[in-house]
């Protein structure tokens, strides 16, 4: 199931940051906006590196909570606002298919051998072919495109479909 509008590179960073912290580090999930600033500003596993304020993830936040991908998480005694996803059920994706997503909404367009190695500590991709039966279903959802090898490489890369390929 494709978006009604595209994700913007903040909204495609914080939607990748909400499932990878899910997948990784479940029990510092859910995130304040801090974790999540954090999670979207570090500096490792991203492509490009950002340097988002509070503002720009608030505002970013506002409109991903429309598209229903994010939503606020309330906890009983919790001093802070907490952010979850609900990317599964918007795009309807199992997990090996939400972690190929997640990964390549971090680090933009990827080629199979790179994307497999990258997306399994999210999700157990056991081999290439596996890779190319996930990416299959994401592209018949119109979840993912493929793009011509990179100057110079003859490996076939992916991107997301999501809104703004980097």
């Amino acid at each position: 199931m494709a978006l009604r509008e595209p994700l913007d590179p903040v909204e495609a960073r914080i939607v990748g940051v909400l499932v990878e912290k899910e997948l990784t580090t479940p029990d510092g999930y859910p995130l304040s906006i801090n974790a999540l600033q954090n999670g979207c500003n570090q500096k490792s596993n991203r492509a490009p590196v950002t340097s988002y304020t509070e503002q720009t993830l608030r505002e970013a936040l506002t409109r991903l909570r429309l598209h229903r991908l994010v939503n606020e998480v309330h906890s009983a005694g919790a001093r802070v606002e907490k952010y979850g996803h609900s990317v599964r059920d918007v795009l309807d994706v199992d997990g090996q298919e939400l972690a190929v997503v997640a990964e390549l909404l971090l680090r933009g367009a990827q080629t199979h051998g790179e994307l497999r190695q990258r997306a399994s500590r999210m999700a157990r991709i056991d081999s290439l072919p596996a890779l190319d039966g996930v990416l299959a279903a994401l592209r018949a959802k119109g979840l993912v495109r493929d793009l011509p090898p990179a100057s110079g490489s003859r490996a076939r890369r992916v991107t997301h479909a999501l809104g703004e390929a980097r």
